[in-house]
């Protein structure tokens, strides 16, 4: 079995990042022009910079917070036997450093 292990260079870090500010800046744009008809010319700056200040920053919200949203609970092996199993057997197959939890 192979494994493969691939470090982001600096060239694909900077890929990423471009894409994301064209993808960000093009919605951006598409919620200015709607928002712009809709609100006025006065509001339309604040709405789209809260928006968008909204996304980048989407990233960072923390797991309990997310999990507790969607009002998960964590599975334990006695909920589902198979589905452990099967984690289990797929983890290590892929080399991962601790078993990842169900939710």
């Amino acid at each position: 079995m192979f494994h493969f292990v691939i470090a982001p260079t600096l060239a694909h870090r900077l890929n990423n990042l471009a894409q994301t500010v064209l993808l960000l800046g093009g919605m951006a744009a598409i919620a200015w022009l709607v928002v712009g008809m809709i609100a006025g010319p006065e509001t339309t700056f604040v709405i789209v910079a809260v928006m968008t200040g909204g996304l980048l920053f989407a990233p960072t919200l923390s797991r309990e917070l997310l999990l507790r949203g969607y009002r998960a609970r964590q599975l334990g092996a006695r909920d589902w036997p198979e589905g452990f199993a099967l984690l289990e057997t797929l983890s290590a197959r892929a080399g991962l450093p601790r078993c990842p939890e169900l939710w």
